[in-house]
């Protein structure tokens, strides 16, 4: 066997040499993964924070938008805004349109006398709601008392004043209030006398702004024509803020 000259291991210093070369490219490749992951994280944080106060601001909004329908206008119709403040707000409206069937047919009546209303089904009435009564240009609001689902019969609490022959359709219209709790930082929704509904979590903010037919301030229920929400969720740097004004329809031409 011939021994090999020339031919040695590396040194222990070349071998910490590259230890600590690697070492830095290890360091270095770890930094560049952090930055990535909390740059995902937060810009993750930040796009969760717009879409959650995004989509309650909307629904609200949308809500809004049918304060006063088949309400508003009506012989003996309370006010469609029934209690305002920067926190929290009740109105009336159909805002689920759960008396017309799937196939769009509205809900009739085959008689309206005093304080008795037949319709053709009392799916979707409730008690305490309000019902609006309509043939031809002749409208009424009533508050439901009671309900008789043997013979298909509404009993309102006021007799009604107008007169009802034919062709009578009916609604209901239901009390809805949006709630902000700045000790739980929560946004809920109410229908009726139904369970509260949470709409929002982690609401560090949120404001109702009314207006007038004047397009003023106001704080007096009946005079609301227009209301301006603001809504702010998540706290530093995802906190997101979202404004919105709203129209409701069946005010906007008074």
């Amino acid at each position: 066997m011939l021994r090999l000259r020339g031919e040695r291991g590396y040194t222990l210093t070349e071998l910490l040499v590259v230890c600590a070369v690697f070492g830095m490219m290890m360091a270095g490749s770890l930094g560049l993964y952090k930055v990535a992951q909390e740059t995902y994280t937060s810009t993750s944080e930040r796009v969760d924070a717009q879409s959650v106060t995004r989509a309650a601001i909307d629904r609200m909004a949308a809500d809004l938008r049918l304060a006063g329908s088949f309400v508003y206008g009506a012989t003996n119709a309370p006010d469609t805004f029934t209690s305002v403040s920067s926190s929290a707000v009740t109105f009336l409206g159909d805002i689920d349109g759960d008396t017309v069937t799937s196939a769009g047919v509205e809900a009739t009546a085959s008689s309206a006398v005093t304080t008795s209303v037949v319709v053709s089904s009392t799916t979707g009435f409730s008690a305490s709601e309000y019902l609006h009564i309509a043939s031809g240009i002749t409208r009424e609001v009533g508050q439901i008392s009671s309900i008789n689902t043997s013979n298909n019969t509404l009993t309102i609490s006021s007799s009604l004043t107008s007169v009802f022959v034919t062709n009578i359709t009916v609604r209901s219209v239901e009390s809805v209030t949006w709630t902000y709790d700045s000790s739980a930082q929560t946004l809920t929704r109410q229908v009726g006398s139904a369970t509260a509904d949470t709409i929002a979590s982690n609401v560090s903010g949120f404001t109702l702004t009314y207006y007038n037919i004047s397009n003023t301030t106001t704080t007096t229920a009946s005079d609301v024509r227009r209301v301006k929400i603001s809504l702010t969720t998540g706290t530093g740097s995802t906190r997101r803020t979202l404004e919105v004004d709203v129209q409701p329809v069946s005010l906007s031409l008074s």
